[in-house]
């Protein structure tokens, strides 16, 4: 979901926000959670949602696995540039 991922760091940048070390991380987070809620419904069981279900999210599709660990890989290898980090092209 690498095009997702782009596509929200230039929003970020076009806000003047820095959308470094963990920013898009927690973003996920909060979306994997809204989804989650919302599949719940008014009373129903976010944790069940979240063990039961598939979200798509800016770093891609997340799910958890029988432990509770998500399935995202989210260890990504960066370079600096100019003093610019940036995500590796191919890892």
């Amino acid at each position: 979901n690498r095009d997702n991922t782009l596509l929200l760091r230039r929003q970020f940048d076009a806000a003047n926000l820095r959308a470094e070390g963990y920013v898009l991380t927690a973003y996920a987070a909060v979306q994997t959670i809204l989804a989650a809620a919302t599949a719940a419904g008014p009373e129903g069981d976010v944790a069940k949602a979240l063990d039961d279900g598939r979200f798509n999210s800016v770093l891609g599709l997340v799910d958890f696995d029988d432990a509770g660990n998500v399935s995202l890989d989210l260890m990504q290898l960066y370079q600096a540039t100019d003093g610019v980090f940036a995500p590796l092209a191919n890892q």
